[in-house]
């Protein structure tokens, strides 16, 4: 399964479960893809789809084997390209949901 690169994929805590959380621009194909996933949910106060969060499910969304992600510092060592490609994902997010990329300053 090829994952688009406009997913928006991260792990969260529902329901007191580990999970993994897929957004993405509502287009069909996409729902239809997400669908493919064993056990997949949508989660209406999150907006997003969520599946458990297991090796086999973390192996076809690329993400590294949960033991190598234990704790905040480990996220130090993702590389600049890969944060760079985490950023532009997040930007095609915000602008899907017509957020502005430059913030208000707050007066």
């Amino acid at each position: 399964m090829k994952i688009p690169a406009e997913w928006i994929i991260s792990t969260e805590k529902i329901q007191n479960q580990d999970r993994i959380t897929i957004r993405f621009y509502k287009l069909q194909v996409w729902i239809d893809q997400v669908k493919q996933f064993s056990g997949v949910r949508w989660e209406p106060s999150i907006k997003a789809w969520h599946i458990a969060d297991c090796a086999e499910h973390r192996k076809i969304l690329g993400m590294p084997p949960k033991d190598v992600v234990g704790n905040s510092i480990n996220n130090l060592l993702q590389t600049d390209e890969t944060r760079k490609q985490q950023l532009q994902k997040f930007s095609v997010w915000m602008r899907s949901h017509r957020y502005s990329e430059i913030g208000r300053a707050h007066v």
